[in-house]
């Protein structure tokens, strides 16, 4: 009895271990994605890009200092922000939601999940 104990508990520690260890293939997976190297992995896939877009409603030039900071951190991303006021970014990205999304060379003409229906 106490060998079976064993025996289940080393299978639950080992396939629990073996499900941390795989890397996140698909952008649902990258979102729940909670391993050592998740940073890691984001910067690679930005660099890949060459650029991110940051939608933002901070006022004045604030934001400015932010993407400096962040293009200082992570060298060889690119930020492209867009600031307008929060009215104005909704209507900018729900525009985005339904243009098709453009990945490196892919372009991608799914129907996205609507984020921002009210």
């Amino acid at each position: 009895m106490k060998t079976s104990r064993f025996i289940i508990l080393a299978l639950l520690v080992t396939s629990t271990a073996w499900g941390q260890a795989r890397k996140p293939s698909t952008i649902v997976e990258l979102a729940t994605y909670r391993g050592a190297d998740r940073e890691a992995l984001l910067y690679a896939g930005a660099k890949t890009e060459g650029k991110i877009i940051w939608y933002t409603s901070l006022a004045g030039d604030s934001y400015k200092e932010l993407v400096k900071a962040f293009e200082t951190k992570y060298q060889g991303v690119r930020v492209e922000s867009y600031r307008a006021a929060g009215a104005e970014l909704v209507v900018r990205l729900r525009g985005r939601q339904s243009a098709p999304q453009h990945c490196g060379h892919h372009r991608d003409h799914r129907r996205k999940p609507n984020l921002l229906a009210r």
